[in-house]
């Protein structure tokens, strides 16, 4: 795969795009920020975008004047617009084990890891970093407690039971 930096200017968001992609452009900008560009925004000849409008978006949120792009010119029009809803509708089929999810998320803590760049939000993140062995039956079977955000309020920004602490306003 060829991948080149281009000018952010030079690419055309798809005008049909059928993603709302406004809640994740914080996230994905953060994720860019700290781990740099892994993935390159995906286009076709004409330089418009089939995969990685989100990306697009979040770099332009960053104030990026250049990004990596691949050129998808082995696919025909129609393979495009197929590929573009692909893409994002094929990753809604995979699920989550929680039980790993917090492992990994109290591992990456413990090693000083900022966990608020793995996207996952502060309410699930207090939830999730909940020691198994400290469970009790006020959690479910997989060890994720079911708080809404009056219950997330009286954490005054500090998981009770992990000890994590976390920023309100996300």
């Amino acid at each position: 795969m060829k991948v080149e930096t281009v000018s952010i200017e030079s690419l055309i968001p798809y005008a049909n795009n059928p993603r709302n992609n406004e809640e994740a452009i914080e996230k994905v900008a953060r994720s860019i920020d700290e781990f740099g560009w892994q993935q390159p925004i995906v286009v076709d000849e004409n330089m418009v975008v089939i995969v990685g409008h989100t990306r697009l978006l979040a770099a332009k949120s960053l104030g990026l004047n250049e990004v990596p792009i691949h050129v998808a010119d082995k696919l025909t029009d129609e393979q495009a617009r197929a590929y573009r809803l692909a893409d994002n509708r094929t990753n809604e089929y995979a699920s989550w084990n929680m039980n790993l999810v917090g492992i990994e998320l109290r591992e990456l803590d413990d090693l000083g890891m900022d966990i608020e760049l793995t996207g996952f939000s502060n309410i699930e993140l207090a939830s999730l970093l909940i020691d198994p062995e400290l469970i009790d039956e006020s959690y479910d079977k997989d060890g994720v407690m079911e708080i809404g955000q009056e219950d997330f309020n009286k954490f005054d920004n500090k998981c009770p039971r992990c000890g994590f602490e976390f920023d309100d306003k996300k």
